[in-house]
């Protein structure tokens, strides 16, 4: 009778194992296997949806101007601690500050008056930005400029590594 509790006791020691190994395992391979089925692979050649199209005006290609932005989701202000630089987050602090940081933005771009922009990093609605919609925001507030936007990265979840 004590044989048999004992080798009861070790079939359930060494399935709580091999369930306590399987659990990170296929944790891991869901992870992988999402971000597989899920990732973003835009064609050679992408649709860019048109946006506030305005009449074009002939202008002079002797002063022309063009800025290139990259507004970092209006969450890169000195006091994120961003995870590609060393720290932990990955999205912006709050929702105010994103509000704040896109404010700043369009102060600068109005200042700038540039015949083009190209700005990079503007969130449709994503968690890192709090689902502000950066692109009605920068639209609105360019109503003299015709526009487009297109995706040149997007994911459901980029993971922010442990260390």
């Amino acid at each position: 009778m004590e044989r048999i509790k004992k080798s009861r006791l070790k079939k359930r020691i060494l399935w709580a194992i091999v369930v306590l190994i399987l659990i990170p395992v296929l944790g891991l391979a869901g992870f992988v296997g999402y971000a597989a089925l899920t990732e973003y692979n835009p064609a050679e050649i992408e649709d860019a949806r048109m946006l506030n199209i305005k009449a074009i005006e002939p202008i002079s290609l002797d002063n022309f101007e063009i800025t290139t932005y990259n507004i970092g989701y209006c969450g890169m202000d000195a006091n994120q601690d961003f995870f590609m630089d060393g720290g932990v987050m990955s999205r912006s602090s709050s929702l105010e500050q994103t509000e704040t940081n896109m404010n700043k933005v369009i102060e600068f771009v109005d200042t700038i008056k540039s015949d083009a922009y190209f700005i990079q990093e503007v969130d449709e609605s994503a968690t890192r930005s709090h689902e502000m919609n950066q692109i009605d925001k920068l639209v609105d507030a360019l109503p003299d400029y015709s526009a487009t936007f297109a995706y040149n990265y997007k994911a459901n979840w980029v993971p922010v590594p442990l260390a």
